[in-house]
């Protein structure tokens, strides 16, 4: 028959602590260990073959009122154990002794195989692959992987074991996905391959199921729309009425008189820019064709930088995140701003570009390909597609500068203007 318990609250509660360490007994090999810092340790001393051992238990602690039973969980597992749960803790450990096995040693085995499972569940085994493989993308890129799996696969089943997972629960979240966003499946599609193609590799399922999933439709392709020269000025005129950020507002006209992509746009940094030279100079890691990308401002994009400059230019970015300022706007600003002014379907911030082009082009005044230099557009052939940031670029200078003289004649109203002005070349080294 056991012998009865010797410890109270009130007993632990009223024992100060001392300059000499205090042991109050419980019976049975359990004590608690009041320190002279005042930290009460539960500690349970056992013999196995004839050694004496101390198991620590964890440290003294009260259950809050109205403690949850998740809350407990979590706070047992932090090692903060009641009198009554220091009890449960030592009879399972004399269990243990009786075995011939030391408590910590089962534990610390615990422990670890609980480390080992986390690591292996889905979402453990897809954050270590999305490490391994953001070295071979740009940051946008990991972004967005990011991003949909946080958003659409992690709340599912992130913290089930990877090796758990059948091949209907991803069926059914990519046919989900698919009703939505039929490109996004497609992109889930090819994350889950690589993922489940990295846990093959490092043993956390025997064999990969990615590549027999279902087949998931892609969207047709939908080509921006470009706009008519007419209908050019009554949507600048409109961009101007957004009752939006000026930020925002700035971005759109940069765009048109840029006519870089919306990413490199909304992602540019100051450090980019020489406004003494008028040069807007983008690295290649921030270009879709991986190239470096010289831009000449026009005379009306130079000033509406200086104006921003005054806004935002004691930060890296021109357009920056206004709840987290080391992160640029988000990506999806502009369409936002299309919509609400009216021109849903009518536009995207992608057609502009094209939009520019064909003007462009029709006008007879330069060549493809220095308009394809000037949009940084991809070359099919890749010997020809090697070339000097720099190339044509009085051509591309004059180019911007005819556009921006055209887009103010347009918001002025002058149908069908004539732009005559040309501007005087710069060199640039």
């Amino acid at each position: 028959m056991d012998k009865p318990h010797k410890l109270s609250d009130t007993l632990i509660n009223s024992t100060k602590s001392v300059p000499e360490p205090v042991k109050l007994t419980d019976g049975g090999g359990l004590f608690l260990l009041i320190n002279p810092n005042g930290s009460r340790l539960w500690r349970y001393r056992y013999r196995i073959n004839g050694k004496e051992n101390v198991f620590a238990m964890g440290e003294y602690g009260k259950a809050p009122y109205g403690e949850s039973p998740e809350a407990k969980a979590l706070r047992v597992a932090s090692g903060i154990l009641t009198l009554a749960e220091a009890r449960e803790s030592h009879a399972k450990a004399k269990m243990l002794v009786k075995s011939g096995q030391h408590p910590s040693a089962v534990r610390a085995e615990a422990r670890r195989v609980a480390r080992v499972a986390r690591a292996t569940t889905f979402e453990g085994v897809a954050r270590e692959w999305l490490t391994r493989e953001s070295v071979k993308w740009k940051p946008e890129t990991l972004r967005q992987r990011e991003r949909l799996l946080e958003a659409d696969v992690f709340p599912l089943f992130g913290k089930r074991p990877i090796a758990e997972l059948k091949r209907y629960d991803l069926n059914n979240l990519l046919l989900s996905i698919e009703r939505r966003a039929p490109q996004m499946a497609v992109l889930a599609r090819q994350l889950f391959q690589g993922i489940f193609d990295h846990a093959e590799e490092i043993g956390s399922v025997a064999e990969s199921i990615a590549l027999r999933l279902t087949k998931v439709k892609t969207a047709k392709v939908r080509h921006a729309r470009q706009l008519k020269v007419e209908e050019i000025g009554p949507f600048l005129r409109d961009c101007d009425t957004y009752q939006g950020t000026f930020e925002t507002r700035t971005a759109m006209r940069l765009a048109w008189l840029a006519l870089t992509r919306t990413m490199e746009i909304l992602g540019a940094e100051w450090a980019e820019f020489d406004l003494d030279q008028s040069i807007w100079r983008i690295p290649a890691d921030r270009m879709k064709m991986d190239r470096d990308h010289i831009i000449p401002l026009s005379s009306q994009a130079l000033e509406l930088l200086q104006g921003l400059h005054a806004a935002t230019g004691k930060g890296k970015f021109l357009f920056p995140n206004k709840v987290d300022r080391k992160r640029h706007i988000s990506h999806g600003v502009l369409w936002k701003m299309t919509d609400s002014i009216g021109w849903r379907g009518s536009i995207s911030p992608h057609g502009l570009r094209g939009t520019a082009y064909t003007i462009m082009q029709e006008s007879g005044r330069w060549s493809e390909t220095a308009l394809d230099r000037l949009l940084a557009h991809a070359e099919e052939n890749k010997t020809r597609g090697s070339y000097d940031a720099a190339e044509f670029l009085i051509q591309r200078e004059e180019a911007l500068q005819w556009w921006a003289d055209l887009l103010d004649a347009l918001i002025e109203g002058k149908e069908g203007a004539v732009v005559r002005y040309l501007p005087k070349f710069r060199q640039v080294s």
